[in-house]
């Protein structure tokens, strides 16, 4: 395949990509338990007795108010005011190497008007889901790269709804969300285990995490009551025919998901994964590569960002 791509900015680095598995490892423990944690973690879930984060006001607001038109910059920018922390990280962010402002922004209006008010909503809503809920003490080293991967599967996400010439608010929310069932299922295992006093293995923490964050995300974005096709991406991501609705989006995040993967392999060579995804989406080979090539760029983004 060919990686020519005619987005403005990105190019292709030539570099190979680095490891899908988690490089920073969780720290040695104690030999597993046969407990089945996974089963009671599930349970608690199901019965809402599972501690789940808590969303700041304003971002449960934004977040639910993606396709409203009448969210304008003036309402948007006193909904930030009324939470003095977040404004203040919200204009950090703004002032970052991605935005690269001439001259510093200093006030939210100030950031409405350089950014646009879509771009400073997708700053809000990442930067509160970002303290609340990836956030586990003890593991930030492997929180950070879930994050790492949340944010560049949000823009790839973008980026596939462009080519497509979809909402790619919708798309950005997709995929920075589709797995933040992981840091709660990691918590929710963190206080299991003190609770009845076992150690997990580092594979076993892991495999348990996979096999319950569609499910545990999906009850927490029920909870923090977003849209329903929010709920789908993060409950069908990885089998998206099995979704009753809202089939591009979750296809889209399961395609944004894949290639943020894949560049997060150390040895990422030949084509990209996902591509039934990307068929299913009518986009073409041209697309694929102009992704591919972009992806450098985005990856970088990320890394800075998180």
């Amino acid at each position: 395949m060919e990686l020519e791509s005619s987005l403005p900015g990105c190019r292709s680095t030539g570099e190979t990509a680095p490891s899908l598995t988690p490089r920073r490892r969780f720290r040695p423990s104690m030999p597993n338990d046969p407990i089945d944690l996974s089963a009671t973690l599930s349970e608690r879930a199901r019965a809402g007795k599972l501690r789940l984060p808590v969303l700041p006001t304003v971002a449960v607001e934004l977040l639910a108010s993606v396709n409203d038109d009448n969210c304008d910059a003036r309402s948007l920018a006193a909904r930030v005011k009324r939470d003095p922390s977040l404004a203040a990280h919200v204009l950090r962010v703004a002032n970052s190497a991605r935005f690269a402002p001439k001259e510093p922004i200093v006030s939210l209006t100030q950031a409405i008007g350089r950014l646009g008010l879509a771009t400073l909503r997708e700053i809000v809503v990442s930067v509160a889901i970002k303290g609340s809920t990836f956030n586990v003490k003890g593991h930030e080293a492997y929180v950070e790269q879930l994050w790492r991967h949340a944010l560049l599967s949000g823009r790839l996400a973008q980026e596939i709804a462009r080519a497509r010439r979809a909402n790619v608010e919708a798309a950005f929310l997709c995929g920075l969300l589709h797995d933040i069932g992981r840091p709660v299922a990691l918590q929710g295992l963190v206080d299991l285990c003190k609770e009845v006093g076992v150690h997990l293995s580092e594979p076993v923490m892991l495999q348990t995490i996979a096999g319950l964050h569609q499910e545990i995300g999906a009850v927490l974005v029920e909870r923090w009551k977003l849209p329903d096709w929010v709920h789908a991406a993060v409950r069908f991501h990885h089998h998206p025919d099995d979704a009753p609705k809202h089939h591009d989006l979750v296809r889209t995040t399961a395609l944004a998901d894949a290639l943020a993967h894949w560049l997060d392999e150390e040895e990422g060579e030949g084509l990209p994964p996902g591509l039934e995804h990307a068929a299913e989406l009518d986009l073409y080979d041209d697309d694929l590569a102009a992704l591919v090539v972009c992806s450098a760029k985005l990856m970088a983004e990320a890394q800075a960002a998180a």
